[in-house]
């Protein structure tokens, strides 16, 4: 594995990757996924047939799971496992 060297992390940026970590998660989970559960946030759009909301949901469904995923990776920035590049990366790993 190759270790990225220790650069210098100050505390107020590792409380901005907490507060967007936790705000990504909150907004995936109370806007994503309520509106792909069949919620309704915003009463501008109407669908006119079962398929153009089924389609929505699986839209809003992915942005969300897009969104999560990279609250959780924001979290690789100050976390030491974050700092180390896997073997199995191409041109990158340590193998």
């Amino acid at each position: 594995m190759l270790l990225i060297p220790n650069l210098v992390v100050r505390h107020y940026q590792i409380e901005a990757t907490y507060v967007g970590c936790v705000w990504a998660i909150f907004y995936a989970v109370c806007v994503r996924f309520y509106e792909a559960a069949g919620g309704i946030i915003d009463n501008s759009h109407t669908f006119k047939d079962l398929e153009s909301v089924q389609n929505a949901s699986y839209a809003s469904y992915f942005a969300g799971v897009i969104i999560l995923v990279c609250g959780f990776i924001l979290l690789g920035l100050v976390q030491p496992w974050g700092k180390v590049v896997p073997a199995w990366m191409p041109f990158m790993g340590g193998g």
